[in-house]
């Protein structure tokens, strides 16, 4: 795989009716009319058949992706770099039973919008292997579900952001106090560098995680800053970022991420990210760990979010919310579930229609097309809302929404795997 490369792989169940070359040509020309230009090419490493394909990323628009789609081996699972996988037990034996997989391969270098490209990536390969029971995500280190593919595929809502990469967190668990290194497997494909934060305490190390999450989507739409220049991902929060080789200079010689780990992957080029000081320098002895910024996410801090991914991010919200009510209607008074929703009003001295505060409610109702909710958060331009405001309001200003449980958060992106634990994985 080349940098820009986009790997999908998809895991066929055993005993599963096994697609012929024409087979996947005619799944690929009936299903997905956007894709141009198929054609046959010779078959390589004990693989069965490949087909050369363009697909047009947006249905209305002029621009393609190629893609090289094979029938083949299923790969060692226990040999790929994967962290923290989410799969079902179920889902895990069955892709160990399995012995033949899919896969799709996207070159994304003259991609224009990455996300939108995996969106039709998967779109793809579930068009060619709808009963795959695990994807293997080469670029991202990261194993997903079938039926993630399916709600990926089956949504014309494109996934977050954060299914481009994942997020890796290593430490020593002989050394206690030694701190974290996270960092992410994924951005390469998309023409970035991954980002990275070492030293980070372990108790810190979700919080952390939260931050990456911000930072990347900011650095998928605007692009990398120069280094050492201090760029903001919130109100009153700012990162920088440096090489790894600059780095880590100005870290402990036994943290986690240091030069005797920077092999393979965590060789290439990194944004290794730092919190400045207050002349937009560094202090030395801060590069140890953004805690700031950390202490600073206590308080539940706005951070920044792109009018693109507001955009997507409310259309979802929206396409599942009736998911959210029938969940919110099952377990809305029960003390172990909670549910919040993210509403964005339109400021009191707005720059544009787009110029919205988008802030959180705690959800006590909904019917159908308006919610009521005590609203969690002071608002900065707002001045006609307080915290504490109990109220009803348009489910057409929805931008986001959590589901808390014992069973962990989660939004509209990943409900589905809520609700498969709640079903028994059926």
């Amino acid at each position: 795989m080349d940098d820009h490369s986009s790997l999908l792989i998809g895991v066929l169940a055993a005993g599963a009716p096994l697609p012929s070359e024409a087979d996947a040509i005619a799944r690929l020309s009936e299903s997905l009319a956007t894709v141009t230009e198929i054609e046959s090419f010779p078959v390589e490493d004990g693989g069965t058949w490949a087909v050369d394909a363009q697909v047009r990323i947006e249905e209305d628009e002029d621009e393609f992706a190629p893609l090289i789609c094979s029938l083949g081996p299923r790969p060692d699972l226990d040999a790929i770099h994967v962290q923290g996988s989410r799969l079902l037990e179920d889902d895990v034996a069955r892709a160990r039973e399995a012995s033949v997989a899919i896969a799709v391969e996207c070159d994304m270098s003259d991609v224009s919008d990455p996300l939108r490209a995996l969106h039709r990536q998967v779109q793809v390969l579930h068009a060619l292997a709808p009963e795959a029971v695990v994807i293997l995500d080469v670029a991202a280190c990261a194993f997903r579900s079938g039926h993630w593919m399916w709600e990926v595929a089956s949504c014309p809502i494109p996934p977050a952001p954060d299914a481009l990469y994942t997020i890796h967190a290593i430490y020593d668990p002989d050394r206690p106090n030694a701190g974290a290194w996270l960092h992410t497997h994924g951005l390469r494909r998309c023409g970035l560098p991954e980002i990275e934060a070492l030293d980070v305490p372990r108790d810190e190390a979700g919080s952390m995680g939260t931050l990456l999450n911000h930072v990347a989507p900011l650095l998928l739409e605007r692009g990398v800053p120069e280094p050492e220049e201090p760029f903001e991902i919130g109100h009153e929060m700012s990162v920088l970022w440096l090489p790894w080789e600059e780095g880590l200079d100005h870290l402990p010689n036994s943290v986690e991420g240091g030069r005797g780990d920077r092999e393979d992957l965590h060789g290439l080029p990194t944004c290794m990210l730092f919190h400045p000081d207050q002349q937009g320098m560094f202090w030395k002895r801060r590069y140890r760990r953004p805690s700031t910024i950390i202490e600073r996410m206590s308080e539940h801090p706005v951070f920044w979010v792109t009018n693109a991914e507001t955009a997507r991010m409310g259309a979802l919200a929206r396409h599942r919310w009736p998911r959210y009510e029938k969940l919110l209607q099952r377990f809305g008074d029960s003390e172990d579930w909670r549910f919040v929703a993210k509403l964005g009003f339109l400021c009191a001295d707005p720059e544009d229609s787009q110029d919205r505060e988008h802030i959180w409610f705690h959800v006590h109702g909904s019917d159908g097309e308006t919610l009521e909710g005590t609203l969690l958060n002071q608002p900065y331009r707002l001045p006609g809302m307080t915290q504490g405001d109990r109220g009803r309001h348009s489910i057409e200003l929805l931008s986001d929404w959590t589901i808390y449980s014992e069973h962990g958060a989660v939004g509209p992106d990943v409900i589905v795997r809520l609700e498969r634990m709640l079903d028994g994985a059926s």
